[in-house]
């Protein structure tokens, strides 16, 4: 609580003090109403405060797809290293679907994969990673571990599952059946309701803005500061005035 809604505090309780000392000159009670008044002002202040100081967030999507080099150098180089100094600033969203085409094929899809077969059961193991790592840091780590060597989907799957301690069986699963199919077709929705399009993976939507991909791709964290109205902890010492934008 900051200065000001400490006297601000400090005031009201005066008041408060200052009406009980004169009812009780009076040799009467307390007026219950004006306490109830006076407590319901002191914790609308205490209210305000709590909400001013709230912490502004920004939202980012990353739409990728799992063998692609640059989707992998963002991962380890970009957003890992952000997400980990500013875990509570951004909400991120993964989308792992990149330039892949959906085909329908009756109730269900059949997907063709920019760098084949083996990026669209990587893009498989990740959407429904998406679904059953609920925490944003860890399916961050758990996806850049994946996509640092993801040539075998389900190897690096079991693999970066067991060193985070994360449970394999329902994302395997998941990624074997429909569920991971009908998952996948959604990433492909959202990749293709981009406007305008994606032409490069991966692509960085900020707060539902595609601008400044350059600057988003080298330097993730100090364009996203740039973003927030009051700069928050994690970008205390990044210069975003003097920032030049790729």
């Amino acid at each position: 609580m900051n200065l000001r809604y400490k006297l601000v505090l400090a005031g009201v309780s005066c008041l408060i003090i200052w009406k009980l000392l004169g009812y009780s000159s009076r040799q009467t009670g307390p007026d219950l109403a004006v306490l109830e008044k006076e407590a319901d002002k002191v914790s609308a202040v205490e209210t305000s405060s709590s909400s001013s100081t709230a912490k502004e967030k920004v939202a980012i999507a990353v739409f990728y797809e799992t063998l692609c080099p640059d989707s992998r150098g963002f991962f380890i180089n970009q957003l890992l290293p952000t997400l980990e100094r500013a875990p509570d600033i951004i909400d991120v969203t993964l989308v792992p679907y990149g330039k892949a085409v959906s085909m329908v094929d009756g109730n269900s899809y059949k997907f063709s994969c920019q760098h084949g077969p083996l990026e669209c059961h990587g893009n498989r193991v990740h959407a429904c990673a998406t679904k059953y790592v609920l925490d944003q840091l860890t399916l961050v780590r758990y996806t850049t571990c994946m996509i640092s060597d993801n040539v075998d989907p389900e190897d690096a799957g079991k693999r970066c599952a067991r060193s985070l301690g994360i449970d394999w069986d329902p994302i395997v699963a998941c990624s074997r059946k429909e569920e991971g199919i009908q998952l996948l077709a959604k990433m492909g929705e959202a990749t293709h309701k981009l406007n305008p399009p994606v032409t490069f993976i991966p692509t960085i939507e900020v707060n539902k803005s595609l601008g400044y991909q350059a600057s988003l791709l080298k330097r993730l964290l100090e364009e996203l500061c740039t973003r927030f109205k009051v700069v928050p902890e994690p970008c205390k010492g990044i210069s975003t005035v003097a920032f030049h934008r790729l």
